[in-house]
């Protein structure tokens, strides 16, 4: 109950809050996991070598065709992402990612450029905006999932979710996930369930949600005991 803005919207905007079990294929390390995400393709375990020296990705992804259709994208957070997609961001600010006792920098970062984008205007009219938030993963590796540090970075994390929310331009999609689970003991790579389910919140400020005007239907997921399930290579 760390994240109760995700709780909140489910209930006070049925219609434009939904949320999913988000599950990832192994390998599941993070430059493998953000190919999945962006190209919809399958990581082998070959791609785990070089999970800490990424190559540009040369398949067909949604952020070069992005790029291709004149959009305006904005990337923070992470510094993998500018070794997958080094030319295809029109923005870029993104910070050393494999120092996993920095708890904030990474962070601190996103929230920086997030208030430039969102109230400030900085970059224009963003089209597609990535804010790759580091903090739960490295209190994870450096403490557990389960330590009091956790507790503190959820609910900035919380805060942050919810500034987001609130200064979304009209008509957007906002999707909040994890790129890969954890074990207990603070690792990830593997094929076990909790290094691959992670959770997806989407929301969405368009006047009908995600429904039709002519649909009567509202989210069965905020009243569901069991999430339904989202492959995170269907996500593109």
């Amino acid at each position: 109950n760390k994240l109760p803005i995700v709780r909140e919207l489910l209930k006070s905007e049925e219609d434009n809050a939904l949320v999913f079990k988000l599950i990832a294929d192994p390998p599941t390390t993070t430059a493998q996991r953000l190919k999945g995400i962006t190209t919809g393709g399958l990581p082998t375990f070959i791609d785990l070598k070089n999970n800490f020296n990424s190559s540009s990705v040369s398949e067909d992804n949604i952020v070069r065709q992005l790029r291709e259709n004149s959009k305006n994208t904005v990337l923070m957070g992470d510094d993998t992402w500018l070794n997958l997609y080094p030319d295809d961001f029109s923005h870029a600010y993104v910070y050393p990612s494999f120092n996993v006792r920095d708890l904030h920098t990474v962070d601190q970062g996103c929230i920086l450029h997030l208030h430039e984008a969102l109230e400030k205007h900085a970059y224009g009219n963003v089209d597609f905006l990535v804010a790759h938030f580091l903090g739960v993963d490295h209190v994870g590796h450096t403490y557990s999932p389960y330590h009091p540090v956790m507790q503190s970075k959820l609910q900035e994390m919380n805060s942050i979710i919810n500034n987001t929310v609130q200064h979304l331009p009209s008509n957007s999609l906002l999707l909040i996930m994890g790129d890969h689970g954890m074990t207990a003991d603070g690792n990830h790579g593997g094929a076990s369930a909790e290094e691959t389910d992670a959770g997806l919140f989407a929301y969405t400020n368009r006047p009908n949600g995600f429904w039709q005007p002519s649909s009567s239907s509202s989210s069965s997921s905020s009243s569901s005991s069991s999430l339904p399930d989202v492959r995170q290579i269907d996500l593109v």
